[in-house]
């Protein structure tokens, strides 16, 4: 089987990017005010892309990707607005704190409920287990709020 050794340029490359090497040269050909170290910058510059496979255009376009501001994404189950989490209905300790967080939108005595459940006093403990109304009662607070909230954001697209 007889092979055809192909032109330098047209063989697979490789070479893999040394990103730090592009950067420092690109780095010296930008900032030199010598036109002789410039020149010399530019033609290495070019050389490493070449041998790594890779065009002005890419580095234009890593440069444009590069600039962008860089947003985080949410992990799941994570809000773009401050605040607790979205309260497990099994966890009393998340609703109450989710509730707290809320509770401008709750009743006078469910805030004070809500307030003593979280301190540890009050009736909704029986020997410092967490009694079962409570749980029920925190759960109703968490489906009357998040109704609310809901009700509100779709008045407000609509406006």
């Amino acid at each position: 089987m007889t092979t055809q050794k192909l032109p330098r340029r047209s063989r697979a490359t490789t070479a893999k990017v040394d990103a730090g090497k592009l950067g420092k040269l690109l780095r010296l050909a930008l900032s030199s005010d010598q036109p002789g170290e410039i020149t010399a910058a530019v033609g290495a510059l070019r050389r490493a892309m070449c041998a790594a496979g890779l065009d002005l255009h890419q580095l234009a376009d890593a440069a444009e990707r590069g600039l962008q501001p860089q947003q985080q994404p949410l992990q799941q189950g994570q809000r773009g607005s401050w605040g607790p989490p979205a309260p497990s209905l099994n966890d009393w300790n998340s609703m109450a704190w989710w509730c707290f967080h809320r509770r401008y939108h709750l009743a006078v005595h469910q805030r004070e409920l809500v307030e003593d459940l979280l301190l540890g006093r009050g009736e909704g403990f029986d020997d410092g287990q967490i009694c079962s109304w409570a749980i029920s009662e925190l759960r109703a607070m968490v489906e009357r709020v998040r109704a609310e909230l809901r009700s509100t954001s779709v008045s407000e697209v609509e406006r």
